[in-house]
């Protein structure tokens, strides 16, 4: 489950699926809104790497303690995911500030076209 919970993190922040609060950014213009999505992409990457670096302290004193699993397998493998998870978090982070410095760059967030097909929260048509 925690191997499973991790990996589906990375994921939905690689997609830009991940938490996210719109109560309030629906109703500002896109090119602030752009910002703000940076800023907190940066603000991600920072706080998971923070943790990811906790995780990695943790899991070395579990390696050092010597516990198992099961069936021999040493717990520290196990818990191998936690700093992993959190520092493929932080990269996908770092990668969508760096996207959306990119579209700013360029002149703004660019729209979807207009022939474009509607799609839904999930990204499908």
């Amino acid at each position: 489950v925690l191997w499973t919970g991790f990996l589906g993190a990375s994921l939905a922040t690689k997609d830009g699926r991940h938490i996210t609060i719109d109560a309030f950014t629906k109703y500002i213009p896109e090119r602030p809104r752009a910002i703000i999505a940076i800023g907190t992409s940066i603000a991600a990457a920072v706080i998971t790497w923070f943790l990811a670096d906790a995780a990695w302290i943790f899991l070395v004193d579990e390696k050092a303690a010597g516990g198992e699993l099961f069936l021999g397998i040493p717990s520290w493998v196990g818990l191998l995911i936690i700093p992993v998870g959190y520092w493929l978090i932080t990269l996908h982070s770092i990668v969508r500030a760096c996207d959306g410095i990119a579209d700013i760059a360029r002149g703004g967030p660019v729209p979807a076209p207009a022939d474009a097909a509607p799609t839904d929260a999930a990204g499908r048509a």
